[in-house]
């Protein structure tokens, strides 16, 4: 299998026309995006809507501009998939996280509630990650991969943060789940309410975090059980 840091999918020639054309062939790109994961993953997907950053130049220059709008798979009815392209021409999607993403919670969620004391504890993954991994690719040889990326506990269990991260971490390592684990610890399970922007919380309703002391995901080479708290986030 092949893991790259950015899944890049080639465009049908019409594509190739929109060199310094800019956003007002947007609509042309993402239909030609749409068919370039089509052919990868031989599902077919829906146009959702657009999300663009414009950077300081052309949005197909180089200065740092994106396109990027949300699909929907048809084998993933509800799930907002991400698509991205700095250039027009190539594109990356977070398919493969949103196909995994639900089992991935619960796993996690089933170890973490093997340390945490806390029956309402959540389980948050990144956003979004795109990445180069296979339409076959399994659930196992996901969670191993480098693109679970960010993986965080919420829980009002707060006798012995450090403690209780070192068991996560090392149950994460034990059944091969590679990712950036970090574990915030609230006074109140205000964190059940989706909506909720937790880093906007009142400080008098958070606890602290726990995160690892590097930025090694768990299953690469030089990671280590080394951890931070932080009164703070």
């Amino acid at each position: 299998m092949k893991y790259k840091a950015l899944l890049l999918l080639a465009l049908a020639p019409a594509a190739l026309l929109l060199a310094g054309c800019g956003l007002s062939n947007s609509g042309i790109i993402q239909s030609s995006g749409l068919r370039a994961l089509k052919k990868r993953y031989d599902v077919k997907f829906t146009y959702l809507a657009e999300n663009r950053k414009v950077g300081s130049g052309d949005v197909f220059g180089n200065h740092g501009g994106l396109l990027e709008f949300y699909a929907e798979a048809e084998d993933l009815p509800g799930k907002k998939i991400y698509v991205y392209s700095e250039d027009g021409r190539n594109f990356g999607s977070d398919y493969i996280n949103k196909k995994y993403e639900d089992d991935t919670i619960d796993l996690i969620g089933q170890i973490a509630h093997t340390v945490y004391d806390d029956e309402d504890l959540r389980v948050v993954l990144s956003d979004y990650y795109v990445n180069d991994l296979d339409k076959d690719t399994t659930f196992e040889e996901y969670l191993e991969s480098e693109y679970l990326n960010i993986v965080r506990i919420y829980t009002t269990d707060n006798d012995d943060p450090e403690g209780d991260f070192d068991k996560f971490v090392q149950l994460l390592i034990v059944n091969k789940i590679n990712c950036e684990p970090t574990t915030y610890h609230f006074k109140e399970n205000v964190y059940l309410d989706e909506s909720v922007n937790v880093h906007a919380l009142d400080i008098e309703l958070k606890h602290g975090k726990m995160m690892t002391e590097g930025s090694e995901k768990t299953l690469e080479k030089g990671f280590k059980r080394k951890y931070v708290f932080r009164s703070y986030f």
